[in-house]
């Protein structure tokens, strides 16, 4: 199985998308409830990959999710597996010695 290459550098900082959407005059518990989903459904995209909270976000921005989260996409646009983007992020984020690359 190919390795997932992380840009997670590349990827907004939450401070920056929660704080382009206040100047919208948007929440993410609003986005939420427009949308129909639970307040916190939006907030989820914070940690972990989920297309379609991320493209409710991005849509409110006039963004593409890929543009936004560049490390949960393919170069193709497709999302990645969130089983191997969760196993990818623990990688890459291990402490010395423990889940890193053997060595």
């Amino acid at each position: 199985m190919p390795q997932i290459e992380m840009s997670q550098h590349d990827d907004w900082h939450w401070y920056r998308i929660k704080a382009e959407l206040e100047a919208k005059g948007l929440t993410l518990t609003r986005l939420s409830q427009q949308h129909g989903r639970s307040p916190g459904y939006a907030a989820k995209a914070k940690n972990c990959p989920i297309p379609r909270a991320q493209a409710i976000i991005a849509n409110a921005l006039g963004r593409s999710p890929q543009e936004i989260w560049p490390s949960r996409y393919t170069p193709e646009g497709r999302p990645v597996s969130r089983v191997r983007w969760i196993a990818a992020h623990k990688r890459r984020h291990a402490p010395h010695g423990l889940g890193g690359s053997p060595a």
